[in-house]
Order: C-alpha cells, then structure tokens, then sequence
C-alpha cells in the first residue's frame, strides 16, 4: 500500500511526504480499499485509475476503487461473452451432430408424455428425456468449459 501511496504522489509531481504522513496516509487508504478491492486487483487497479486520471491532483483512493469497479465489470462482461459464445457454439453442435436426433424429444432433452389420473382424464407433460443421454452430454460440456478443458 505504501507503494501505491508513493506511487501517487510521484506521478502528481507532489513533494514527497515524511515516513510518519506516508505511514498515515497508506493505513487510510487500506482502510478503505481492502474491503473493497482484493490484493491481488489493487495494482492493476491503480495502473488503470492513474491511466484514465486527467487532473494534476494525486491519484485518490477513490479513483483506484472505481478503476477496480471497472475492471470488475469488464471481467463480467468478459465472463458473459464468453458464456453465450460456448453456449452458442453447444447448440450449434448440438443441431449438427446425429447424436441428438432424439425420436422422442428431437432433440431438446425433453420428451412429452401423457398420463392418466384415477378417473382415467389425461394431461399432458414433459420430462427429462434419458433416452438419448441429452442431459449427460450437456453437464459434461459445462464441466468442461468450467474447467477450461474444452474440446
């Protein structure tokens, strides 16, 4: 912390502070941003904060806690992206491979059914087809794609 603290002052050409107010002034910071931003994110975070800075006032803490609110949201959107793409490219495997062409749900995973009650009404449903392993193939490519081992 007390880099970043030094890192600060430096980049804003401010004179430089006694041991005693860069102790103070580090301990303020991580009061504040240790709840906020994790160790391992607070130099990037400060890299990104003092990178989009644009007045000749120090880089504060609240600029580093945005920046890291950036870069959260940036490897969310990442994250997602990369999801719906995997997700993407499952259902066009799935819509090109033999393997899924399930007669009884086509498919889909699901399979329709009919049942009667006790006064012999019928109704209709629809349950998890175990037929054609649709369920199975799918929790292994999700597995996978956690895990980053995909094909």
């Amino acid at each position: 912390m007390i880099r970043i603290v030094k890192k600060a002052i430096s980049l804003a050409n401010a004179p430089a502070l006694t041991e005693i107010e860069l102790g103070d002034r580090a301990r303020d910071w991580a009061e504040v941003l240790f709840d906020v931003v994790p160790e391992e994110h607070l130099q990037d975070a400060f890299k990104r904060a003092a990178r989009d800075h644009k007045t000749s006032f120090p880089v504060s803490m609240h600029d580093v806690r945005i920046a890291y609110e950036q870069i959260a949201a940036d490897e969310l959107r990442e994250e997602k992206r990369l999801r719906e793409k995997f997700l993407d490219d499952l259902d066009a495997e799935r819509k090109l491979s033999n393997r899924f062409e399930c007669k009884l749900c086509f498919g889909s995973g699901w399979k329709e059914i009919t049942e009667y009650d006790s006064v012999n009404r019928p109704y209709k449903g629809v349950i998890k087809c175990h037929d054609c392993r649709h369920w199975e193939y799918y929790s292994e490519k999700l597995k996978q794609n956690s895990t980053g081992k995909m094909k």
